[in-house]
């Protein structure tokens, strides 16, 4: 394989590029196949209904309460960090 290369480097660049897109066309290809080879083509017996599947993901809502999760913890760190901050010796 080493020796491969270094005798690709000698070639011209057209040459050099003409076996990179090859090989990275090759390589895609199996790829694909492999990807091909892992979906299910059956009868059709076990399709999900998609819109059962969106009123139980709900993705939009998720992210809502998540970040409102998120706002509520934050508020309520600063709260604690600025009143431990108030109480101190040196502000009265």
């Amino acid at each position: 394989m080493l020796n491969y290369l270094e005798q690709l480097r000698k070639k011209p660049l057209h040459y050099r590029k003409r076996v990179a897109v090859i090989t990275a066309a090759v390589i895609m290809g199996v790829i694909v196949l492999i990807w091909l080879s892992t979906l299910n083509f059956g009868d059709g017996e076990s399709v999900i209904d998609s819109k059962a599947v969106a009123e139980e993901l709900k993705p939009l809502e998720q992210i809502k309460e998540s970040f409102g999760i998120f706002y509520a913890s934050i508020k309520e760190m600063s709260s604690e960090f600025f009143s431990v901050g108030t109480s101190s010796p040196a502000s009265k």
